[in-house]
């Protein structure tokens, strides 16, 4: 009878529970659990924006094609013979299913509307009619089709004046090896239309598009500095200044490092601006081909490789990159 009592009292006795020790251990292996999970969910994020930023550039590439068999030619990097204008970005609205943003660009343009040939000048863009105007026009449109889910920057360029807000673009054209070489897939001025054809190089091995955007460096563009990457095109002003010379980010060149800036630069001396392609993706940036395909481009690529990729018609077949 004492034991089935003692027995009945160990049954009921309560159980022992964690001491300090377990519970640090606990805590502890949950600890790394979390460690090792979280740079693979940050990954999977990151493999999620690079293939939308990748169905982005091959929507683009389909839009350039689309433009060439309309018009017999790809849209100019720039609408008018010196600096500023509408660029490539504007010319394919119609072509990235946009043509309510196009309509309102030909109304608010009046007599002078863009011309999407490009085989004559047009008005200045009206996204940089500085004390103009009292509220943002088309240009501030916010596009997806444009942007870089993995770009940091404002969706809307930020800036005192309404008619300085325009939509963010993180893709800019190729001007091939750099500045008045007139050797890539587009050319700042509408002096010079290009064709399919003008690619010799050959579609496969020459650079249409690539990323620009947000910088790494201190330098990174911002809404007062004019290589903040818009789609619209590039701003009216006097030949030789900085904010017309340059203008914002619709092309760009591989004669510096992907990455090197991520197509930004520091503020101030407007030589101080690479003007190259980059992206936030880690370690490269991706690349529309005339082809249509995207690739992405490692940091470290060959510069010599890179830079004849860049190139329509230099007449070097690049291999493996």
């Amino acid at each position: 009878m004492k034991r089935d009592v003692l027995a009945s009292r160990r049954s009921f006795s309560p159980q022992r529970g964690f001491t300090l020790v377990e519970l640090l251990v606990v805590i502890a292996i949950i600890g790394v659990l979390i460690a090792l999970l979280l740079p693979a969910v940050q990954q999977a994020r990151e493999a999620a924006r690079r293939m939308q930023c990748s169905n982005n550039l091959k929507q683009i590439g389909l839009a350039l094609h689309n433009f060439h068999d309309t018009y017999g030619n790809l849209p100019p990097g720039g609408s008018r013979t010196g600096h500023g204008g509408y660029t490539w970005g504007t010319f394919i609205l119609p072509f990235i299913e946009q043509p309510a943003v196009w309509d309102a660009i030909l109304e608010e343009s009046g007599n002078y509307p863009p011309d999407p040939t490009g085989k004559s000048g047009s008005i200045y863009c009206g996204c940089h009619q500085y004390g103009v105007w009292t509220t943002p026009g088309p240009e501030a449109t916010v596009l997806e089709a444009f942007i870089c889910p993995s770009d940091t920057l404002a969706e809307v360029r930020p800036g005192s004046d309404m008619g300085h807000q325009c939509g963010k673009a993180n893709y800019a054209g190729s001007l091939g090896h750099g500045h008045g070489s007139d050797n890539g897939f587009f050319n700042r001025f509408i002096t010079s239309i290009r064709s399919l054809r003008d690619v010799t190089d050959g579609l496969s091995n020459t650079i249409a598009i690539g990323e620009a955007g947000g910088g790494r460096l201190a330098g990174a563009p911002d809404g007062e500095n004019p290589t903040y990457p818009v789609w619209a095109g590039s701003p009216k002003g006097g030949s030789g200044t900085a904010l017309t010379h340059w203008g914002p980010l619709r092309e760009a060149w591989h004669g510096v490092p992907i990455n090197l800036s991520n197509g930004g630069g520091p503020a101030g001396d407007p030589a101080s601006w690479d003007k190259g392609f980059g992206s936030l993706h880690p370690g490269g940036a991706m690349f529309l081909f005339g082809d249509g395909s995207v690739h992405f481009l490692a940091e470290t690529i060959n510069l010599d490789a890179y830079d004849n990729l860049g190139q329509m018609n230099d007449g070097e077949v690049v291999g493996n990159y």
